[in-house]
């Protein structure tokens, strides 16, 4: 009888005999045993009844622990079953691809779905570079932690790369449409355009009437029906100025196409002895920062259209944030209006600089003539009018007898003669935030 309860509690699952089951078990059984003594100090026939009650109670409990046994061993069984199963299925028929490479990066095993996404059967002892070459450098840069783009394109689905070199195991996952998905995201970003006539107030002053209003009607069409055609919202703001918006997409067809309509404007009215040219400027949100406002674009694409006019107009410049600007045109001669403009924006630079600095020393060249302490006089009383402190940098030991006398005139005027010093002097003056 001993031994059968041994054999029955050994079959017992292992979660029924932890401690906490045993104690909470083990107090259940005293607490009907005293419950049986005091029945039949009560009553005998009232402790025969509670004894044959607590009897069939026990019976129900051991054929209800060994039916429940049975039933959770057999499901552990064929859970562990299926779980193998599934590790096999997920081998051989998950879309995941997996090659596992040795130590002389030769395939020694590759799953039947990357096998046939590869187009090749015999792949088993082929070194990993004569695979694919592009697999095996992406896979190198990933195991020297040289990761520059785990993502490998093979035919027309893009799969990202995991390695696990310990292993010697290469996982690719398909994430085709997720890339198409990231793709379609990028290519749907807002552009925003800034579109300048450069010297159409200059052309138009010079005509009557009607050949003014033909130049006009001219230069919206074609900007109008290069907009259609390139799927853009333009708007004239102005004579002379046009805002654009327009999606990276078409942005990337007209930088494959050079901007050519400024191309066809200028030829075009330049047969007519009035050569009008265009200057644009386009920004859109960088790949890492999404948070970009819309009015922080406008802005870079103003600061674009400023670019290309301060260049000499003519020419396209695009540009987001952080990245490297990409000119576009740029062919014509720069015009007596893209002087002013560049002038403009030279001064606007120089007044930016000024503001940042906390004093400025101005030099010119070495052995001076009139024009370089004349520019150096020039800036130092702009920034005078910035409220900044300047002084002229000079070499006696370089005057010629001519700058000689300039700077004896110079000199008798007391507040430049305080602000004329000499290299020496000027080296003790620098500070971290001197402007030179």
């Amino acid at each position: 009888m001993l031994n059968h309860f041994k054999e029955w509690y050994e079959k017992l699952p292992s979660y029924l005999k932890i401690p906490s089951v045993k104690y909470y078990g083990g107090s259940f059984i005293i607490l009907l045993t005293i419950l049986c003594i005091m029945s039949f100090v009560t009553h005998i026939w009232l402790g025969l009844i509670f004894l044959f009650w607590l009897c069939l109670f026990a019976i129900l409990v051991y054929f209800s622990v060994q039916h429940i046994s049975k039933q959770i061993n057999q499901y552990t069984i064929d859970l562990a079953y299926k779980i193998r199963k599934g590790e096999q299925d997920a081998y051989l028929k998950m879309p995941i691809g997996m090659i596992l490479y040795d130590m002389n990066e030769n395939i020694t095993w590759i799953n039947p779905y990357l096998q046939k996404k590869l187009q090749r059967q015999d792949v088993i002892g082929i070194p990993l570079k004569e695979l694919n070459e592009r697999l095996y450098y992406q896979v190198k840069r990933q195991i020297q932690n040289q990761k520059e783009n785990d993502i490998f394109t093979h035919i027309d689905k893009k799969y990202q790369v995991i390695v696990h070199s310990d292993i010697r195991m290469i996982y690719l996952t398909d994430i085709t449409e997720y890339a198409s998905i990231e793709e379609k995201y990028h290519e749907e970003q807002i552009v925003f355009g800034q579109i300048f006539l450069d010297n159409f107030s200059e052309v138009s002053q010079s005509l009557n009437d009607r050949r003014k209003s033909n130049l006009n009607n001219f230069v919206t069409n074609q900007l109008s029906s290069w907009a259609i055609h390139h799927n853009i919202f333009m708007k004239r703001v102005d004579d002379d100025r046009f805002i654009a918006f327009l999606n990276r997409k078409s942005l990337e067809t007209l930088e494959k196409e050079k901007f050519d309509i400024m191309d066809k404007i200028r030829e075009t009215t330049a047969k007519q002895n009035y050569p009008l040219t265009v200057s644009m400027g386009f920004s859109y949100p960088d790949k890492e920062n999404n948070d970009v406002t819309y009015p922080e674009i406008a802005s870079y694409a103003q600061a674009n259209l400023d670019l290309a006019l301060g260049r000499g107009g003519d020419q396209v410049v695009v540009r987001s944030q952080n990245e490297d600007a990409r000119f576009y045109g740029g062919k014509s001669n720069p015009m007596e209006k893209r002087t002013r403009v560049r002038a403009r924006m030279v001064s606007q630079a120089l007044k930016d600089l000024m503001e940042e600095a906390s004093e400025i020393i101005v030099m010119g060249h070495q052995f001076p003539d009139m024009d370089a302490i004349g520019g150096c006089l020039g800036i130092r009383r702009i920034a005078k009018m910035n409220q900044k402190k300047a002084w002229i940098v000079t070499n006696e030991n370089q005057f010629s007898h001519d700058i000689h006398k300039l700077m004896d005139v110079i000199r008798e005027q007391k507040d430049l003669r305080e602000d004329i010093i000499t290299p020496e002097e000027a080296l003790e003056t620098l500070t971290p935030n001197t402007l030179v």
